[in-house]
C-alpha cells in the first residue's frame, strides 16, 4: 500500500549490546543511545539524513532506559551500574541523581506529567530491590520496596539461573503525579505514591517476567511475557486492561515477539511488534491484520511510536537504526487483498507488464504501458 515515503530511513553502526530508542512529546526528535555510549538527538523525517545532536552526559555507560519530561526540556536517562541522570536539552550540565549501588542495572524510566518527578527500580543485580522516586524540585528520594512475586511459594529461594531478575522492573509510567504503573517480575502493579502502597494488576507466575508498555491514561497495557532463563522463549503480545486486569493475546502480530520489540502509542490504541526475524508489525488494537514492514535482516530489538502516530522506529541486532513512515491503517494491508484487487492494485503502481511471448526463451517479456510509473499517481 503506497506510504508518504517508499522505503524508511536507515543507520547503520548501531553495535550497542541495547539499542533504547524514545519519540519526543513533539514528534520531532528521536533519542537514541549509541555505540560509543553517547545519546544522539535525531531529527525526525527527511531531516534525519543531516545526523544527530550529541547530548552532553559527563560520563559514558551503557544507557538502557529514556524517557522525555512531557514538556520536552530535558531527558532523563538511566543505565548500567547505578547511572541516573536528568540531561536538559539546551547543552547545560546534566544532573545526576544518586541512590543505586554500582551493581545495579537500570531498564525503567518515567517522568510524571508536571516534569516534576522522575522514578526507575532496579532491573537487574544483586543491589537494593526498590523503586525510587525523585522530587526534581525540591531534592526528596522516596524508596519503595520491591515486592517478590505473590505467585511464588512462601520462603522459596530462586533458582540460580533466575538470580538477579527476581523482583526486576522492565517498565514504569506515571498516571497523575501520584499513581505509577511497573511491569516486570511478578507480572503488573499500581503504585500510590503518596499512601506508599501498590496493588497487583496481572500476576505472572514463578520464573517469569512482563517486558510491558503504557498508554498515556493508565487504562491500557501492551505486556509481553518473558522467561527469566531464556530471553529467546517464544510469547505473543497481549493486550490489558489496566482496570480489571483481563488479558488478551493478539496473535496476528505474531506469536514470537521480540523480548522489548513492543510498543504502544499513548491513546492505547495503536501497537507495534517485532519478530525475531526482523519482521515489524503495526496496527490498530480494534481488530484486523497489521501491516507488514521488512528490512531488518536480524532480530527487533526496540519499537517507539511517535505520539503524532506519522512514525515508526524500530532498533534491530542487524545494527541499524530504522524510522518508518507510519502506514496508512485506514486502509487494508497489501497482503491482505483479495487475489484480483492486490494484481489491479500492483498493475496501478507500474507500468511494467509481463506478457505472453512463444518466441522467448521462457515463453514471456516484460513490455512497458503507454504510462510512465504509475498508472494512479499516489497522494503522499
Amino acid at each position: 500500500w503506497p506510504l508518504r515515503r517508499a522505503y524508511p530511513t536507515v543507520v547503520d553502526g548501531y553495535t550497542n549490546l541495547h539499542r533504547p530508542i524514545a519519540f519526543a512529546p513533539d514528534s520531532r526528535r528521536l533519542v537514541s543511545s549509541w555505540s560509543d555510549d553517547q545519546l544522539r538527538l535525531w531529527p525526525v523525517g527527511e531531516a534525519m539524513q543531516d545526523g544527530p545532536r550529541f547530548l552532553k552526559l559527563p560520563e559514558s555507560n551503557l544507557w538502557m532506559g529514556m524517557a522525555f519530561q512531557p514538556q520536552g526540556r530535558s531527558l532523563f536517562v538511566v543505565g548500567n551500574q547505578d547511572r541516573t541522570y536528568v540531561v536538559p536539552l539546551d547543552g547545560s550540565s546534566a544532573r545526576r541523581l544518586e541512590g543505586f549501588s554500582d551493581d545495579t542495572l537500570l531498564f525503567a524510566a518515567a517522568v510524571s506529567p508536571s516534569g516534576r518527578r522522575v522514578a526507575t527500580a532496579l532491573g537487574f543485580g544483586s543491589g537494593e530491590r526498590t523503586l525510587r522516586v525523585w522530587d526534581l524540585d525540591t531534592g526528596e528520594l522516596r524508596l519503595f520496596d520491591l515486592p517478590a512475586n505473590e505467585s511464588a511459594a512462601p520462603g522459596a529461594e530462586p533458582s540460580s539461573g533466575q538470580s538477579g531478575y527476581e523482583r526486576g522492573v522492565f517498565g514504569l509510567t506515571f498516571v497523575g503525579e501520584s499513581t505509577l504503573y511497573s511491569g516486570g517480575d511478578g507480572g503488573i502493579r499500581r503504585w500510590n505514591l503518596e499512601e506508599g502502597t501498590h496493588e497487583l494488576v496481572l500476576a505472572e507466575r514463578p520464573g517469569y517476567s512482563v517486558a510491558v508498555r503504557f498508554d498515556a491514561e493508565g487504562r491500557t497495557a501492551l505486556a509481553r511475557r518473558r522467561s527469566n532463563t531464556d530471553w529467546k522463549e517464544c510469547h505473543p503480545a497481549e493486550l490489558v486492561d489496566l482496570r480489571t486486569g483481563a488479558a488478551r493475546a493478539l496473535p496476528e502480530f505474531g506469536q514470537c515477539t521480540g523480548d522489548e520489540g513492543i510498543a504502544l502509542d499513548a491513546s492505547g490504541g495503536v501497537v507495534a511488534t517485532g519478530d525475531p526475524d526482523g519482521l515489524v508489525r503495526v496496527g490498530r488494537v480494534s481488530g484486523g491484520e497489521p501491516h507488514l514492514l521488512f528490512g531488518h535482516e536480524a532480530a527487533v530489538q526496540y519499537l517507539a511510536i511517535s505520539p503524532d502516530l506519522r512514525w515508526v522506529a524500530s532498533t534491530g541486532e542487524d545494527n541499524t537504526l530504522r524510522l518508518w513512515p507510519m502506514p496508512d491503517l485506514d486502509e487494508p494491508p497489501l497482503h491482505t487483498l483479495p487475489h484480483q484487487e492486490l494484481l489491479a492494485k500492483l498493475k496501478s503502481l507500474t507500468n511494467l507488464r509481463a506478457v505472453r511471448d512463444p518466441e522467448a526463451p521462457n515463453g514471456w517479456r516484460i513490455d512497458l504501458d503507454p504510462f510512465p510509473g504509475w498508472k494512479d499517481v499516489p497522494e503522499w
